[in-house]
């Protein structure tokens, strides 16, 4: 009988004990859903992020979700992060495609790619709260199609 209490206390235990080692490495995500898969040139996402650890350095990170439809070599995007009036900003353009036109960043899942892209490395936020960010895409066409979704990550700077 003792080796039966044994088990259930085991089996009961578990689940929290793989809880408990639960990689904490992101700290924040948003993403945006873009209907019909397009993003209008003029159309600005916005992101509110909360900011929970001053201790560490994270990486901010763009996660593109593209599908065939994507058609460019790479996206042009130009970011503003403002945590309590400070501002901080990048313009980027990722090359998402090789010399053939295959799209070669990020992972495959069923016939879309999600790719993950640094925006901001190793940054050390000064205060808990609200972070916010908005994110334009700059390709000079009304619509570009094939951009799913797209999204913003924190994640803890992995040491090295």
């Amino acid at each position: 009988m003792n080796s039966m209490r044994k088990i259930i206390l085991l089996v009961f235990a578990l689940p929290f004990i793989l809880l408990s080692c639960k990689d904490n490495a992101r700290m924040a995500e948003q993403f945006h859903t873009l209907e019909d898969a397009k993003w209008h040139r003029f159309d600005k996402l916005n992101f509110s992020l909360n900011i929970t650890d001053t201790k560490n350095d994270y990486d901010v990170k763009a996660v593109f979700t593209l599908n065939e439809q994507y058609m460019y070599d790479n996206l042009p995007i130009h970011v503003v992060m403002d945590m309590n009036g400070e501002e901080r900003i990048n313009e980027l353009k990722m090359g998402f495609r090789d010399a053939e036109g295959n799209l070669l960043r990020g992972e495959k899942k069923e016939g879309k790619y999600v790719i993950e892209v640094p925006l901001f490395r190793s940054l050390r936020f000064n205060s808990e709260g609200a972070c916010k960010f908005v994110v334009e895409q700059i390709i000079p066409k009304y619509d570009t199609y094939g951009i799913e979704k797209f999204g913003i990550v924190i994640d803890k700077t992995e040491k090295k």
